[in-house]
């Protein structure tokens, strides 16, 4: 693949960056200066076309809308602030899908209802936050979620979640949860990370990295690993 061009960005857009990588301070009320006067709301749907019109300048397929769009009593009506319909449509047009935050709590208690809404909305993913659990219950509602959005065509991310257990490979929908990330240290993405063959992690590149950098370094972890031509004893 070969290295993307670079995109030159004005002020606003750079404050809208500060915003979407910036995970210890990140709300969307930080970016009033520059989309919406300091004296009305940023969390609109105004304010949330301008995500994705960031997104598809940038190149990126997803864009995600964080916690404050529905209902904080139930996950199957908008509050007001954003119009999600609304603004799939408008993502669709630009090619940018557009993902919707959850907490377990809404979800645990009303997927059978609002899967199907959402799949109807065109929404792509969920952002399933605060499950903080690993007892049965917890680890149950884990396939049970990966289940009913499998067959509502919904992608999902677990945040604040328990360790891994692979059940992507049996749910590919299911495209990684927030301790994977904590585990490796990754406070952004994208990154890029080379694995040795001892399952060891060799190097990590944070943004865009160059095909032939990393082309040369799997070579020289080739070179310094070499597969083992051992036969297993039997």
């Amino acid at each position: 693949m070969a290295r993307r061009k670079s995109v030159a960005l004005t002020d606003a857009e750079l404050r809208i960056m500060r915003v979407l990588w910036d995970r210890e301070r990140a709300t969307v009320g930080e970016v009033v200066d520059g989309i919406d006067e300091p004296s009305k709301p940023a969390y609109t749907t105004e304010t949330m076309k301008y995500y994705v019109d960031f997104a598809a300048k940038s190149g990126f397929e997803y864009m995600l809308v964080d916690a404050g769009w529905s209902d904080p009593k139930d996950i199957t009506k908008m509050n007001g602030r954003v119009d999600i319909p609304g603004l799939v449509t408008y993502a669709r047009a630009k090619g940018v899908k557009v993902w919707i935050w959850l907490s377990y709590r809404g979800v645990d208690s009303q997927m059978e209802e609002a899967f199907p809404l959402y799949e109807k909305w065109g929404v792509a993913g969920m952002k399933i936050d605060f499950i903080e659990r690993d007892d049965q219950r917890g680890i149950d509602f884990y396939y049970r979620v990966a289940q009913a959005a499998a067959e509502h065509h919904l992608m999902v991310d677990f945040h604040g979640s328990t360790k891994p257990s692979g059940l992507e490979r049996t749910y590919p929908n299911v495209l990684g949860d927030h301790d994977v990330a904590d585990r490796f240290g990754l406070a952004s993405l994208p990154v890029t990370l080379l694995i040795d063959r001892n399952g060891k992690v060799a190097a990590k590149h944070f943004g865009l990295v160059d095909k032939a950098d990393v082309e040369n370094e799997i070579r020289k972890l080739l070179k310094e690993h070499p597969k083992s031509t051992k036969k297993k004893k039997s």
